[in-house]
Parts: C-alpha cells; structure tokens; sequence
C-alpha cells in the first residue's frame, strides 16, 4: 500500500467517525513536511504542532503548495518563543494557553485574529500544565484585552493509565466546565479533548476538536 493511500484510507475512517460537530486536527509533530502534503492534497486541512522551532520550519516549507493549512500549536509555550510564533503563517489556533505571563505577551505583540484554547488540568496530574479551578478560568478569560485575540474554548488532555470510565468522567467534566463559560460569557464555546488512543471515549462526551497524530500517519 502506497503512503498516500494509507494516509488516506486512516483519514476517512477517522472522519467517518466524527459528528459535524467536532473537527479532527491531524498532529503532526512526529512526520514530515511530505507526509503533511500528502494529507493535505487528500483533504485535510488542520495540522497540530507541539514545538514552535517545528511549526515555523514546516509552516515555510509548505506555504506555497498548501496554502489553506491551518496551524495549531498544541504544545507547551515558552515564553520567548511566542513572538515567532505569531510570525507563523495560517497560524489559526494555539490550544495550550494557562500562564498569565503568556496571555500578556499575546496581548501585547498579537496584530491578526488568532483563537486560544485556555489548557485545563483535567486530569488532574501533577506533570501536566493546566488551569485548575474555574475561577483562574475566569480571571485569565477576562485578562484578554487584545481584539485580536479570541477566546475559543478548553482544550485537556485524558489520563493515561486510568480506567475508561474515569478518562469519560474527566472529559464530560471538561466539557460541562466549557457549557458553563457559555452561559457566563454569552458566548458559544469549543472543547478541543481526545487523542488517537482516546478519541472515541471523548467524541461521547462531546469533543469539538479531536487531536489525532499515530491513527493517521502511522
């Protein structure tokens, strides 16, 4: 089988499984450019990025032949780093967002729409990064002061090594935090939870955004 006809055959399957609800962002962090364009030329337009040094060599190699791509950054931002990333093109969405000293640096330099998933420790696991309660939500929610700067929604992540029925409880929890901001902000909201060993426990639980690298390119 052809590289590119499994690549395309895992993202039917996959989009097959999706309500129009919920949007898949194929991770990329671990293929290369090539295998990026491949997905691309079969439909895909969403790709996820854990390392901005990654994301700005791929975003310049495949400007020209993928020009409607859209860059998720998905990974742990570094403080002095987030100035290049906004230098990304089609930089579309960063999903990691929970330090206050971030949300001021992309107050301060953002000068084109870009949307933020805030990052909540879900899990709650000591390793992760994350918001941890519903009022630091808030109090970062209300901190964006830059026009250009959208608030789209939560993102988490599950446990590992839990059990299927604590990894469903973790996402529908997030995702009820995600129907209360609604209700609080006057404002329709995204949870972008799931990964390629979890995504079908998250998608019951109401994922709007599934994050999926291994179930396409491997």
């Amino acid at each position: 089988m052809s590289l590119k006809l499994k690549i395309k055959n895992n993202l039917d399957r996959i989009k097959n499984m999706l309500p129009d609800t919920c949007g898949l962002i194929a991770v990329s962090k671990y293929v290369t450019s090539n295998e990026i364009r491949i997905a691309y030329e079969c439909g895909q337009r969403d790709f996820g990025e854990n390392r901005v040094p990654d994301l700005i060599n791929k975003s310049k190699e495949l400007h020209e032949t993928c020009p409607d791509i859209r860059w998720h950054m998905i990974g742990n931002l570094q403080s002095n780093k987030i100035k290049n990333l906004l230098n990304v093109k089609n930089l579309y969405a960063v999903h990691s967002l929970y330090e206050k000293k971030h949300l001021e640096i992309f107050n301060k330099n953002l000068a084109s729409p870009l949307r933020v998933y805030l990052q909540v420790n879900s899990s709650k696991e000591s390793q992760k990064g994350g918001v941890e309660s519903y009022s630091s939500l808030v109090e970062l929610i209300n901190m964006i002061n830059n026009e250009c700067l959208i608030f789209a929604g939560l993102m988490g992540m599950g446990k590992l090594d839990s059990s299927t029925d604590e990894l469903y409880k973790s996402f529908c929890d997030l995702k009820q935090v995600c129907m209360k901001l609604e209700t609080s902000f006057n404002k329709k909201l995204k949870v972008s939870m799931g990964m390629s060993s979890d995504f079908e426990l998250a998608l019951k639980a109401g994922s709007n955004y599934v994050r999926i690298g291994s179930a396409i390119f491997k």
